[in-house]
């Protein structure tokens, strides 16, 4: 019998996991942060959603979720998206994986391979696909403005329904005050959708400065940002409160 060789990351998920389980749920944050300094909580919440990915894995299919503990944890979040989208072939690069034909390199762009014609379907699932991808890289962004509450903790219930509705990724100040939102435009696969609704989305964008001290348009990989930046010029909005930034969906 073979013995797997488990990660470092993979302990370390489930220990910090059970810890944050027995904080209260409203202290759960400051522990995960605590536990995570200096490095980003991001990264430990990474680890633990691919922990639980394994274990999904094991309780749904026959898969020998347990020999993929051996690998980083960005083959298993590879493993993650693509398995949402599709099990089948999700499983059947694991298995390649596991008997050597895929590297975490290879893995990673034959997932990103995959969404090519996800991509061109559009839909629910892709701007839900499209948003957990670049998660990282938005939470990253909002940091480098200062001391930032993630946005599991954001809450924005004083000022309605519509705040939630259009921001796909909200953040609080140290103050708990409202920092930066952040709206990703599309995504379409007719790129001449980009140019049709550039009004609305800066519209949007616009308003939400309302309560929002920055909001960032995010751009995904088919889309031109500079056709949002003219806009926002013609229309004299300031770009250092409404950014516009274009974000590729792959962790790099």
């Amino acid at each position: 019998m073979t013995l797997i060789e488990t990660r470092p990351w993979v302990h370390e998920a489930r220990q910090v996991r059970e810890m944050v389980a027995r904080t209260p749920r409203g202290e759960r944050e400051k522990k995960l942060q605590k536990i995570a300094s200096p490095r980003s909580a991001q990264t430990l919440r990474r680890a633990i959603a691919a922990v639980e990915f394994l274990e999904k894995l094991e309780d749904e299919t026959y898969f020998p979720a347990e020999r993929l503990e051996a690998f980083p944890v960005a083959a298993i979040e590879y493993l993650s998206r693509w398995y949402k989208r599709d099990p089948s072939c999700a499983l059947k690069a694991g298995e390649k994986l596991l008997d050597g034909g895929h590297t975490v390199k290879t893995l990673g762009e034959a997932e990103r391979n995959s969404r090519t014609k996800v991509f061109g379907g559009g839909g629910k699932a892709l701007e839900a696909d499209y948003r957990r991808s670049i998660s990282d890289k938005v939470e990253n962004i909002a940091r480098s403005l200062g001391s930032v509450i993630p946005p599991k903790q954001t809450a924005f219930k004083s000022h309605g329904k519509d705040v939630k509705r259009n921001v796909d990724f909200a953040f609080l100040d140290a103050s708990k005050r409202p920092l930066v939102a952040f709206i990703i435009v599309g995504p379409y696969h007719d790129t001449n959708m980009y140019v049709r609704r550039a009004f609305d989305w800066i519209s949007r964008a616009n308003t939400l400065l309302n309560i929002f001290r920055f909001t960032y348009l995010i751009i995904p990989e088919n889309g031109n940002p500079s056709i949002f930046v003219r806009l926002r010029s013609r229309l004299n909005i300031n770009s250092e409160y409404l950014r516009i930034k274009k974000l590729h969906s792959s962790h790099q």
